[in-house]
């Protein structure tokens, strides 16, 4: 887009100011459009020509004649040339008057003629403007605009709606009606000097807008504020969303406004509102869910979404959760026997479902739901099976009837049954456990012998290696305090060496500086000398000034030997040095001897410390392994012994047990009925309690297992039943 300005345009504050642009008469002035290329709306819309010719056609009719944008007179066009001017990005112009003075708009594409015809023109939303700047740009008509610091000795540059939206676009800030206003605050700035009461009467959308969240908005897809979605609501333009749901009407701003901000408005169902709030938003799985409307917009569509781990896929879904889950209230959808049915069989965890709720999807769809309970004359249970609504309610009456029945005592005659059946099980597990417990035992009576055997030799092993370890310690202590004295003296002789030759570099420095100066001073002296017998020749060769010649001659030969004294005492300086030298390399060479022997001393130490470690480690191996193998001995003895004790308690309550079973065999499946079982009750009990001990008994259990006290505890519920209540008939 072209905005046609005075040579005053206004640059923004936050970019440097540029020196000013002298232009010679020989030069052309630069067109103001490859300034603006930049600054083009970024993506096409894909406008047709015959869109582009109607919006050219209403614009012409609104405000006259199209030009061609000159700086002293611009030629009208019609619509066939503004369209053919269009189509090859050239631009075009429109004039009309702001606040009294002409304003030329100009524009070279069919987004930007769209984007006038949004702000001036039809004010409708083709989607090509940044909606939090064409929006509270639409309540600014009639107002004063001007771009910021354009005054001048002309007065301000007034701005249309077209130039406006230009310069905010460029992150520039406008002056609103004497106001400064940035681009980010235009929506604001707008909304709270009240201008949108043509639009609202007494703000009260204004009001209700207030009472909804600032973020989460978006029109035609770009986040904004809570202010642009208000502008866009009254407009009537622009796709508004909240949470990625559309607000499209007032009915859903009515519904928005009911759920998001609790206005009793009548919107929604009491009862579904009821529900649908009593569903915790942070439990939702599916992304993107932050309040209620959003859920209640997904739901309507019949979009899915996943809660506490559930699918809830419609509305009538959200019933039927909270009539199983959640409140556990009556619900039209859900019939008051089948609801009955589902919370029965889910109060107790026994579906395997994680909840009556998936279980009632489930049952729907035809799948199959099990359910498993204990009960039953030995309380084992029962795994049970529905795969419809249907069979849920029959299964929860089979299982009430299963449950009324295990009130009662059971039927004589099919206890008498099980006990027959189960307790003769019994008798080859404890004769098959007694028969490894003698074996077990006879072999720790014969593993004892070696085991001691293997202990006292372990022991003496130990015994006769410790000594020898004390004593290769005691060795390698000694070496490692040798090797750290011969250490010390070696850092100490390596710190003398270094000193030394510290001394005798920086003297060899020294020497090597005199003699570089000696050489310098003495081809000096010689460079004069030379110069002096040139001086000399030209006496006789220049008679006229031979005087002139003559003295330069002599402060030649002057100059000489003041850098022949120079060489001489430099030459003094490197005797002197050389002697320092010869007696600091005999001090070098002392040093280095005696660090040499220290560093022998050294390695020697270290050689021999190693070799003593070695050792030691080999003797602390060796005792290890013995005390290891005595260790071991000593766990095996221990056991074997534990296992000889444990075998004389098993024998025991292996008899008892088998005696204790004999005698229920005996009983139990010769009762004649309940009163009979009444009259040895006592005895009956007294058995299965002694059975029951033994298979219980820690000792027992740590060696043979829990699987006969498992096999038993059904036994045991089947008498304890028995001593219930008769059924009546």
């Amino acid at each position: 887009m072209i905005q046609a300005v005075t040579p005053n345009r206004p640059v923004s504050l936050t970019m440097p100011l540029a020196n000013p642009v002298q232009v010679a008469a020989s030069q052309s002035i630069a067109s103001p459009k490859a300034a603006t290329d930049t600054l083009k709306l970024t993506a096409s819309k894909g406008f047709s020509e015959a869109e582009a010719r109607a919006t050219l056609e209403a614009i012409e009719k609104q405000y006259g004649s199209f030009r061609k944008p000159a700086f002293f007179s611009s030629p009208k066009i019609d619509i066939n040339e503004a369209l053919a001017r269009l189509k090859d990005g050239k631009d075009i112009t429109v004039t009309f008057k702001v606040q009294g003075r002409e304003v030329r708009d100009s524009f070279d594409s069919f987004d930007e003629l769209m984007l006038f015809d949004d702000l001036q023109g039809a004010k409708k939303d083709h989607g090509v403007a940044k909606p939090e700047l064409r929006l509270p740009l639409l309540f600014l008509e009639g107002k004063k605009l001007e771009a910021y610091n354009s005054n001048n000795d002309n007065g301000p540059e007034y701005l249309s709606l077209f130039g406006a939206y230009d310069d905010l676009k460029r992150d520039w800030r406008i002056v609103v009606e004497g106001k400064d206003v940035k681009p980010k605050d235009l929506a604001s700035y707008v909304v709270s000097k009240g201008w949108t009461a043509s639009k609202d009467a007494n703000l009260a959308t204004l009001g209700r807008f207030r009472q909804l969240p600032d973020a989460g908005w978006q029109v035609n897809g770009q986040n904004v504020n809570r202010d642009t979605a208000y502008l866009a609501f009254l407009t009537g333009t622009g796709r508004i969303q909240l949470g990625g749901m559309e607000v499209a009407n007032a009915k859903d701003f009515d519904l928005l406004m009911n759920l998001v901000a609790n206005e009793a408005n009548g919107a929604v169902d009491a009862d579904l509102r009821s529900r649908l709030t009593s569903l915790k938003l942070d439990q939702f799985n599916s992304p993107g869910i932050n309040n209620y409307y959003t859920v209640f917009k997904h739901l309507s569509n019949g979009q899915a979404l996943s809660y506490q781990g559930s699918t809830i896929g419609n509305l009538d879904e959200v019933f039927v959760y909270d009539a199983l889950v959640g409140s556990q209230k009556p619900a039209a959808q859900l019939p008051a026997e089948l609801q009955n049915a589902l919370l029965y069989l889910g109060q107790d965890k026994g579906l395997n479902t994680r909840n009556a709720y998936e279980a009632w999807q489930k049952l729907r769809a035809g799948e199959t739901v099990v359910y498993t309970f204990a009960g039953g004359p030995t309380g084992e249970g029962f795994r049970l099976t529905a795969n419809s609504l249907d069979s849920a309610v029959a299964l929860k009456k089979q299982v009430v009837a299963q449950r009324e029945r295990d009130q009662y005592r059971p039927d004589l005659k099919e206890a008498k049954g099980i006990f027959s059946d189960r307790l003769s099980l019994f008798d080859q597990p404890l004769a098959q456990n007694l028969e490894r417990t003698r074996q077990a035992a006879e072999r720790a009576r014969q593993d004892i012998p070696v085991q001691e055997s293997r202990r006292d030799q372990a022991q003496r092993d130990a015994d006769s290696i410790r000594p020898v370890r004390d004593r290769a310690y005691q060795e390698f202590r000694d070496a490692e305090n040798t090797f750290e004295r011969a250490n010390s003296r070696y850092q100490s002789d390596k710190r003398s060496y270094d000193w030394e030759k510290d001394k005798y570099d920086r003297l060899a420095r020294d020497y090597e500086h005199s003699q570089r100066n000696y050489e310098r001073a003495l081809s000096s002296a010689r460079q004069y000398e030379n110069l002096a017998r040139q001086e000399d020749g030209k006496v006789t060769s220049d008679p006229q000034n031979a005087e002139a010649h003559r003295r330069q001659a002599a402060q030649y030969r002057s100059q000489a030997q003041g850098q022949q004294n120079e060489a001489n005492r430099e030459y003094g300086n490197m005797q002197r040095y050389r002697s320092d030298m010869d007696r600091q390399r005999w001090d070098l060479d002392r040093a280095e001897r005696q660090m040499n022997q220290s560093r022998q001393v050294y390695w020697d130490a270290k050689g021999q410390m190693d070799g003593k470690k070695n050792e030691y480690q080999r003797q602390e191996g060796m005792l290890n392994e013995a005390t290891g193998r005595r260790d071991q001995a000593e766990r095996m003895l221990n056991l074997a012994k534990r296992t000889l004790a444990e075998s004389d308690l098993i024998e025991k309550l292996t008899v008892d047990a088998q005696s204790a079973l004999r005698n229920l065999k005996q009983s139990l499946p010769n009762l004649k009925n309940y009163d009979d079982y009444t009259a040895q009750r006592s005895q009956i009990h007294s058995q299965a309690q002694l059975l029951r001990e033994v298979l219980n008994n820690p000792t027992y259990t740590s060696v043979h297992g829990n699987g006969l006290n498992s096999q038993y505890a059904p036994l045991l519920t089947l008498l304890n039943n028995m001593d219930k209540p008769a059924l009546r008939k």
